[in-house]
């Protein structure tokens, strides 16, 4: 049986979710963007989004 202290086991854990988290964050982001491209949609920066905003737009994202 391991002697470890409370303060080791716990930062053994954490690192173990977080590399669980990473594997489930990298799955998601490969299946959105094979979803994405089956759809033909591509990602486009917040940027241009604005470019492209109208005054109707503006006034209901200031209301937000």
């Amino acid at each position: 049986m391991s002697c470890k202290g409370i303060g080791e086991q716990f930062s053994e854990l954490a690192d173990g979710i977080d590399q669980i988290s990473d594997k489930i964050s990298t799955a998601i982001d490969e299946t959105a963007d094979s979803i994405a491209n089956e759809l033909g949609i591509t990602a486009v920066s917040y940027t241009h989004l604005r470019a492209h905003e109208t005054v109707l737009d503006l006034v209901c994202r200031l209301l937000l």
